[in-house]
């Protein structure tokens, strides 16, 4: 993997987490997590979420789940 690739992926792991962790912490809801990553300026079909639909479901699921646990 070249350094900018990995670089990328880095940084969309990193502010996905980051995002998470408000969103689990109560800072923020689901749904402006999704926002918040929806305007950013991440690649985020690097990481394996091929479109806004993708980031959705995940909130959706995973991170929404996350909270309730």
């Amino acid at each position: 993997m070249g350094k900018v690739k990995a670089w990328l992926e880095t940084e969309a792991e990193i502010f996905l987490a980051s995002v998470e962790e408000e969103v689990k912490s109560g800072k923020i809801s689901v749904t402006e997590g999704l926002h918040k990553c929806k305007d950013a300026t991440v690649s985020w079909d690097i990481i394996g979420f091929e479109n806004y639909e993708d980031l959705e479901e995940y909130f959706a699921t995973e991170v929404a789940i996350s909270c309730i646990v």
